[in-house]
């Protein structure tokens, strides 16, 4: 996993970005989640889930609670939803 630095992204992106922080942090909050770091990464390994139109799309690592999302995701924000949810 190859995490992007923030100050990359264009000012979509980061807008994106704080917008799934803002989601992840209500939800954990509304739903007693644990609370989830989330990462952009411009590579991750080839995912073993199966039956997801998503699963190369992000990484859960749920020993730290990071969610790394690839960075061509940071475009539209209902793709974005769709993998939060």
């Amino acid at each position: 996993v190859r995490p992007v630095d923030l100050e990359s992204l264009s000012e979509t992106g980061f807008v994106l970005y704080r917008f799934c922080v803002f989601m992840s942090r209500m939800l954990a909050n509304r739903c007693g989640l644990p609370r989830v770091t989330i990462l952009i990464a411009s590579d991750l390994p080839p995912s073993q889930c199966r039956n997801n139109a998503f699963r190369n799309s992000y990484r859960y690592e749920p020993a730290t609670h990071v969610l790394f999302v690839r960075e061509a995701r940071m475009q539209h924000v209902g793709e974005m939803s769709l993998i939060l949810a």
